[in-house]
């Protein structure tokens, strides 16, 4: 019927380009439209698909992926103004946080005014958009509503409803609200809606028990494992599992041997968190190895079908044990699994790298075999700990196997189809572009480098010091002519990333412009060097004097900040720092090298600049150097000195060196 429509529309346009009236096109359609419906019809069924949930951006995502990324851009998340675009992890935290503050301060508002917000616009209304209800007697509420409360994972408006109806619900409910305390320990979960918290969200690695004591809880459990076999066997797989998850392992492992004495059954998911708690139940890995095999056989016993949870619980185990036992039982468990057709998930793969890929340990390349098996496959989400897996991977081909082409098939893999989901959050995207950057500037030509860099950096990927370090070697390690252009934007990016309190990092790009980079003569970039020199003397001069962590100037510091002062025509800038260096010894460490030294006083010699000179041959004689000396009698043959400075020129160097200069002057 399409098809028809489409014609009728167009039979003005149709009829005349054709030879034949709209009415036989439309005649000769209808009857092919009809023979080919009715012979489809006798040979196939027409089969509705099924309904597929959709969330609230689904839509908006779809049109996302019709275009492509803009990797120069900020996330739109921050405003497009240069003023708020963040150019450090701390201004892209900070800022981000701050605007997910905003949000938080508006549900407070919300909550707290709720008077005013009473007014629905919407029709069907917009929960999202109301205020929370409040319930403060037991009239207000009924089952559906715990239900309902329990469903949006509000924890806190559940306990207070189940108070309400002072426990006068099904059995089926209290499960769900014993569910609902064991799986997030009594606490409200993070809002869905605050994305920003959960991405930067800092979670400690300290592993501890965090199990909270919930006497709702306890109530329900007393109630529940007193009822039929099915409720008693729900409410006891749901403590375990709470237990088990907040690591609470002694007191799981007591319900966990109850269970087997009192043969209750319990479930495959059960199992995967009991297996978890095999780590902190023994010290040895003999032990640890004996009761995970014990478990997994108790579990075929009772006839209960592994799952991908089982082995990533059994492998997180194995990972935790000596190499004499957790290579082969590694091995074991993934050919086990994969015969009765449990394929590994992301999580496998993570604890195999952590198996086979010990810092110390041999070379192995089974990174290389990993992602062979997952090219061109759709990864899918499987266990939480899917996301670690990009992040050990690149550590491995960074650190272990040192090889830049396996990373880059790692990188390829990670901008597959959808698979940038698995990166986790900002910590883990973080350290993975570390190992991707890292690796790349040490073995790839700096040309090729450089495109990746300014791809990644800053919106992308913000370089830590130590990255900023290997590519400041990487100049070091290349012709001049390759990193001499490239200096001035890395300074910049150092002032950026606020990293200009990271003497090596100074010292070093310093040096650099100085010595391994230096420009031809009348070059342009010995301006753009001086202008990063003096930038260097603004920010530590201009340090607050409150400030914990202060960068203090170096004699090797200073002396670059004076030459390339010097050479980029600002010799001002150049006495400036040489009164301070003179001046202020006790606020500078260490000393300038007399190369240095020597080329700001022949700088001072050519521009007549008497008291400069004799500042710099002071301080020269006064560290030891013999080559005061020598810049003495230069000093003596080149300027028209008073009295008085010949004077200051003989009690710095002495008579005796001045006479032999006078002797060879008459000769």
């Amino acid at each position: 019927m399409i098809t028809i429509f489409y014609f009728r529309t167009r039979r003005y346009d149709l009829a005349p380009r054709f030879g034949c009236t709209a009415r036989s096109l439309m005649m000769r359609l209808q009857s092919s439209l009809t023979t080919s419906t009715t012979s489809s019809q006798l040979t196939e069924e027409i089969q509705i698909p099924n309904r597929i949930e959709r969330g609230p951006t689904d839509i908006l995502k779809a049109l996302e992926s019709t275009i492509s990324r803009d990797p120069t851009a900020p996330h739109y998340k921050y405003h497009d103004d240069p003023y708020f675009i963040p150019q450090s992890n701390i201004t892209k935290r900070t800022y981000a946080l701050a605007q997910e503050a905003g949000r938080k301060a508006a549900l407070w508002i919300r909550e707290e005014h709720r008077d005013v917000f009473q007014h629905k616009l919407a029709d069907p209304p917009i929960e999202s958009f109301m205020p929370k209800p409040v319930y403060t007697d037991k009239s207000q509420v009924s089952e559906n509503t715990l239900l309902n409360v329990i469903k949006h994972g509000q924890v806190t408006e559940a306990i207070n409803i189940y108070k309400l109806l002072q426990g006068e619900v099904s059995t089926t409910s209290k499960q769900a609200l014993f569910e609902l305390l064991c799986y997030t320990n009594s606490k409200d979960p993070i809002n869905k809606d605050f994305i920003e918290e959960r991405w930067f969200r800092q979670v400690s690695s300290e592993v501890k028990n965090t199990w909270k004591n919930c006497l709702e809880a306890e109530e329900l459990f007393t109630f529940l494992k007193n009822q039929d076999e099915a409720t008693a066997a729900a409410a006891y797989n749901t403590l375990l599992r709470g237990l088990a998850k907040f690591l609470q392992t002694d007191k799981a492992w007591e319900l966990y041997q109850e269970c087997q004495n009192k043969k209750v059954p319990l479930n495959a998911e059960t199992y995967n968190y009991i297996i978890q708690t095999v780590q902190f139940l023994k010290d040895g890995s003999l032990e640890k190895k004996q009761l995970l095999q014990t478990i997994l056989m108790d579990m075929a016993a009772q006839g209960v079908q592994p799952n991908i949870g089982t082995l990533n619980a059994s492998l997180k185990v194995v990972s935790s044990l000596s190499q004499n036992f957790a290579k082969d039982l590694a091995r074991s468990l993934i050919t086990e699994f994969t015969t009765i057709g449990i394929e590994p998930s992301l999580a496998s793969y993570y604890y195999v790298l952590r198996i086979f890929c010990q810092e110390k340990g041999p070379t192995n390349n089974v990174l290389s075999e990993i992602i062979q098996e997952l090219e061109g496959k759709e990864l899918k989400v499987q266990d939480p700990m899917d996301t670690f897996f990009f992040m050990t991977a690149m550590d491995v081909a960074k650190n272990h196997l040192h090889d830049a082409v396996v990373a880059e098939r790692l990188h390829g893999l990670l901008l597959a189809k959808d698979n940038y989901k698995f990166i986790g959050d900002s910590y883990k995207e973080s350290v993975y572009f570390r190992h991707y950057m890292s690796i790349l500037v040490e073995t790839e030509p700096l040309e090729d480098f450089m495109k990746i860099y300014h791809t990644l950096v800053p919106n992308i990927y913000i370089p830590e010091p130590s990255v900023m370090a290997s590519i400041l070697y990487a100049v070091e390690g290349n012709p001049p002519e390759i990193g001499r252009e490239l200096l001035p934007q890395f300074f910049s990016h150092m002032v950026m990333f606020d990293q200009l309190e990271r003497r090596n990092l100074v010292t070093h790009i310093l040096e650099l412009m100085r010595v391994h980079c230096r420009p031809p003569p009348n070059s342009p970039l010995h301006a753009q060097y001086a202008e990063s020199a003096w930038a260097l003397w603004n920010f530590i001069q201009n340090q607050r004097e409150n400030k914990l962590r202060k960068l203090q100037w170096t004699g090797d510091m200073l002396g670059n900040v004076a030459v390339l002062s010097l050479r980029g025509d600002q010799f001002d800038r150049m006495l400036q720092a040489i009164s301070f260096l003179t001046k202020d010894q006790t606020s500078v460490i260490g000393t300038p090298n007399i190369e240095q030294i020597d080329e700001l006083c022949n700088a001072c010699i050519e521009q007549g600049h008497i008291a400069g000179a004799l500042a710099i041959i002071q301080y020269a004689a006064e560290l030891g150097h013999q080559e005061a000396s020598l810049m003495a009698r230069k000093v003596y043959n080149t300027l028209p000195l008073t009295p008085s400075q010949e004077d200051k020129l003989v009690s710095l160097v002495g008579k005796e060196v001045l006479k032999i200069q006078l002797s060879v002057n008459k000769e």
